[in-house]
């Protein structure tokens, strides 16, 4: 594994934020997430000017502000037969190839576009010698006096990411042990210049949908949460702080639906989906500036869960102030609220159990392949997205907005119970799975 990754900048000229970030930032968390140790970034001689936000990376990282300063890969404390991670800062690159550059194993690799060759990647995995070989001056193909040597690293100094980057490519072709990987273009983007920043920022939320994802997310909850996203995100706010503003949307939902007029109901209802299709821009901001936490993604889950129960019992409340019977409404209160808790309790086990701190989606055991092709994967799978929490909340707002209040109750017990049961027997398969797995290691 790469330990160590450069980061090539422009300086601090351009340094503008893309999703809240700068981009040398941007570049030292994604580094630091998959496990490089260190990071130095070159062009800039003080990390105040590029690290923008309070959440900083957990790594090292150190600067260097003149490239006519580094004689030698020693100087960025890369040892000649160390592998480095280079990067162009003015680049937006998704996650997955930074996870595929720091993980890299071989020799040397350089990652294309070949829908792009006008426009290269810029990320490399290479030696500390050829590092050696630009900015000292000296090539592959013969030594250089002293003389030429420093000529070569004035031509260096002057250079920019850019230059240098061309430079790193051309040493890395002479390598016989280089690997080349071609990326498609949506795995990143060029940020040169402004009128690059917003094709970049429109990207990078783009990249942000969750595969689980069902058709109302899609094309309905998820368009509007990232407009919000994208205003927010370059602001002091937290996912915190957004996730209790949608929490006080979903209480003045359940406070305007317990008016028990039609009118007021009717608001409710809106204010109930608003709130769920907002529930994505806590998650966004918290993604697109790696401000993820155990306790964010916790406190999340925890206030969705008690807007759901709140506003479905204003809604029975209603039935009943309106004729409906009261055993009914508490026979209805008990079984959401047990349902909502177990549902809370396995989103509690899901996110103390994760490393990384991000929110986790139930991975269920029916996601494999092999899986998704019997017919029983098939069925739960389709349940999966019927009881997604963006198709509830639409379904449940519409109806109150249309006055037809009785089905409610009955229609959230229903789903919830579904969920409930494919979520318990998800745990009953894992364990049972784990068994088969660990029975026969254990009677060795």
């Amino acid at each position: 594994m790469n330990a160590h990754a450069i980061v090539l900048t422009s300086g601090t000229e351009w340094l503008p934020l893309v999703g809240g970030l700068t981009l040398p930032e941007r570049l030292c968390h994604q580094f630091a997430k998959f496990g490089a140790t260190k990071v130095t970034v070159v062009g800039i001689d003080d990390q105040e000017h590029f690290l923008t936000t309070p959440r900083r990376p957990i790594i090292e990282i150190a600067t260097v502000a003149n490239l006519g300063d580094i004689a030698d890969p020693a100087d960025l404390s890369v040892g000649q037969e160390e592998r480095v991670v280079v990067a162009r800062a003015d680049r937006i690159y998704a996650n997955e190839l930074v996870a595929r550059a720091i993980r890299f194993d071989g020799a040397a690799l350089l990652l294309e576009d070949k829908n792009r060759a006008d426009q290269p990647v810029g990320l490399a995995v290479l030696p500390g010698t050829i590092l050696g070989q630009v900015f000292s001056g000296h090539s592959n193909a013969g030594g250089a006096d002293s003389e030429a040597s420093q000529a070569n690293q004035q031509k260096v100094a002057a250079r920019g990411p850019k230059e240098v980057f061309e430079a790193i490519v051309a040493e890395l072709t002479k390598d016989p042990n280089l690997e080349r990987t071609d990326v498609a273009p949506f795995f990143w983007c060029p940020v040169e210049g402004d009128t690059d920043i917003t094709p970049a920022r429109n990207a990078l939320f783009k990249s942000l949908g969750k595969p689980i994802d069902g058709v109302v997310s899609r094309y309905l909850n998820r368009p509007l949460s990232q407009s919000i996203s994208k205003r927010l995100c370059n602001l002091p706010v937290t996912p915190n702080m957004i996730s209790a503003v949608v929490f006080i949307i979903g209480l003045g939902a359940t406070a305007t639906a317990l008016l028990n007029t039609r009118i007021w109901i009717a608001v409710g209802g809106i204010l109930y989906h608003l709130a769920s299709a907002l529930d994505g821009v806590d998650g966004e901001i918290a993604r697109v500036k790696f401000m993820s936490t155990k306790f964010g993604a916790l406190l999340d889950s925890i206030l969705d869960h008690i807007v759901e129960v709140a506003f479905i019992g204003a809604i029975s409340f209603d039935i009943y102030w309106n004729g409906g019977s009261y055993a009914y409404v508490i026979m209805f209160y008990a079984i959401l609220a047990s349902v909502v808790i177990g549902s809370a309790l396995v989103n509690y086990d899901q996110i103390t159990k994760t490393s990384t701190g991000q929110p986790m989606e139930l991975q269920f055991a029916f996601d494999s392949e092999e899986a998704k092709e019997k017919p029983l994967a098939k069925a739960i799978n389709s349940v999966r997205f019927l009881v997604g929490r963006d198709v509830d909340s639409l379904i449940l707002g519409s109806l109150a907005v249309l006055g037809i209040l009785r089905p409610i109750p009955l229609m959230t017990v229903i789903v919830t119970s579904v969920y409930f049961v494919v979520v318990v027997g998800h745990k009953v398969h894992q364990v049972i799975s784990q068994k088969a797995v660990s029975g026969p290691t254990s009677a060795q």
